[in-house]
């Protein structure tokens, strides 16, 4: 079960102190889904529902975090996008708004308490603070500027307005800007001790470097310090790899920089030499999915030697972990946190 210190923990891998344990953190929301008895359609469709998948999960399986990451769509439903999901397909935007000054010109913030469905995010959040106080660590989700434009306009939009209209996507962005730090803003009211800034439209795979810093990056620092200043763990994660962009959102401000499952954390922490604690990176299909326990336990424990013990460094999946995942897998991965993971820090 979630621990007293698990917050203090977290606070001394981000100062590159020695935390007395590292928190089991995997991004399990499908899992826990399915072993709750629910489809991700049901789990996302209500505060309640989504605050009893995270609350069981953490009751069963002893997690120290929730991460509550219902879907991409929240604030873009109120905003007129189309979005569709079934079953176990978590909702996506199915038709985006027409990449124009007009579609901007016409929006307006959405209030998070009562717009579509941006209040299942803050009740469930609540509901688990409510039950867990500060013995959990529970990580709210916001998409950075950058990738919240391809959510409105769609990615081949928002690529074209590079070269032909700079300037829109500019506007754009200050836009989210405003709209994810008023969502930031009710998720930590409720009880989020972190925000999960998601950029994976800004990652390696689509942008180059020069570009990541000319377009995405300053909009993306700008919201991260909104965040911190209303005293917020900042993770960013683009499922990154490249050494080289991982450096360039070092320089972003956010306290953790989340890790694909294909990067070298040891090289990645030579590279970026303390300017953020790093999160990651254990593979959730080649491993956790398609292992055995004993390949999964040896895996983690590889991960976490890996990385040292110096500090600046959390445990987390790469993604997320499929929801019919052995149940032995995904208990190996704790079990390695609780034992091994301490033998190594304290080395």
């Amino acid at each position: 079960m979630a621990y007293v210190n698990v917050l203090d923990d977290i606070k001394k891998c981000i100062k590159f102190e020695i935390p007395e344990q590292l928190p089991v953190i995997a991004l399990t929301e499908e899992f826990d889904a399915a072993q709750s008895g629910m489809t991700y359609e049901e789990y996302s469709a209500s505060e309640e529902n989504a605050a009893r998948v995270h609350i069981q999960g953490i009751e069963k399986f002893n997690y120290d975090w929730a991460c509550v990451y219902i879907d991409d769509c929240l604030e873009f439903e109120p905003l007129g996008v189309k979005t569709t999901g079934s079953d176990n397909i978590p909702r996506a935007v199915s038709r985006f708004l027409p990449a124009m000054h007009e579609s901007i010109n016409k929006l307006e913030i959405p209030d998070p308490t009562i717009d579509g469905r941006m209040p299942v995010q803050l009740g469930a959040i609540r509901r688990i603070k409510q039950r867990f106080g500060d013995t959990v660590f529970i990580c709210g989700r916001t998409p950075a500027p950058f990738s919240a434009v391809t959510l409105l306009f769609g990615i081949e939009q928002t690529m074209m307005l590079i070269y032909d209209e700079p300037e829109l996507l500019q506007d754009a962005m200050k836009f989210f800007i405003d709209v994810e730090t008023s969502y930031a803003k009710a998720q930590i009211q409720a009880g989020a001790n972190a925000l999960w800034i998601g950029d994976c439209s800004s990652s390696s795979r689509f942008l180059s470097v020069e570009l990541f810093k000319r377009f995405a990056a300053q909009p993306a620092a700008e919201l991260i310090s909104r965040l911190k200043a209303m005293n917020a763990a900042t993770i960013y994660f683009a499922a990154e790899k490249s050494v080289q962009h991982l450096v360039a959102t070092s320089e972003l401000g956010a306290d953790i920089i989340g890790l694909s499952e294909d990067a070298d954390i040891a090289e990645c922490k030579r590279v970026l030499n303390k300017k953020a604690c790093l999160m990651g990176n254990l593979d959730p299909i080649n491993v956790v999915y398609n292992g055995t326990p004993e390949s999964v336990e040896s895996e983690v424990n590889r991960i976490i030697s890996s990385a040292g013990n110096e500090g600046g460094f959390l445990f987390n999946t790469g993604e997320g972990i499929p929801r019919d995942t052995s149940v032995e897998n995904v208990k190996a991965i704790i079990k390695a946190l609780r034992g091994g993971s301490t033998l190594i820090l304290h080395t």
